[in-house]
């Protein structure tokens, strides 16, 4: 079931929890999330059957990308952070990736792998990437 029947029906109930932390997301913020990740994205120029690639560590956020980019009617490319940054490269390029989100604490595999799109269409999360765009 999509998350938007959730945050619907109960906004204030976790759909997210982390393990590790224990940090939680509502459907609602989960709801609300998605929608300004799809109206970024949508901002950024990108079009209905687009790609964009997550190079990024389990963040609440993680989930929220995911559910933009599928609300935006986008294709995303989960990407391994165990990748080197030629082999992260290799994925951008060849699945045609319009936009980056990178996690701070892969700031060098991401600058290589986004090495080729404009500064704008690379977003940094959870800290600044130099040559990103940060993303709150």
């Amino acid at each position: 079931m999509h998350p938007f029947v959730h945050a619907a029906s109960n906004p204030d109930r976790p759909a997210i929890i982390m393990a590790g932390s224990g940090a939680t997301m509502s459907y609602g913020e989960l709801e609300a999330r998605s929608n300004q990740v799809a109206q970024l994205l949508r901002s950024l120029g990108l079009n209905r059957g687009d790609t964009i690639s997550i190079l990024m560590v389990n963040t609440l956020d993680y989930l929220a990308i995911c559910w933009g980019a599928q609300r935006a009617g986008l294709v995303f490319v989960a990407m391994s952070t165990k990748l080197t940054g030629e082999e992260a490269a290799y994925i951008v390029t060849d699945s045609g990736t319009k936009v980056l989100f990178a996690s701070a604490s892969l700031a060098e595999t991401a600058r290589v792998a986004g090495a080729d799109l404009p500064e704008t269409h690379r977003l940094a999360l959870g800290g600044a990437i130099p040559g990103f765009t940060p993303v709150s």
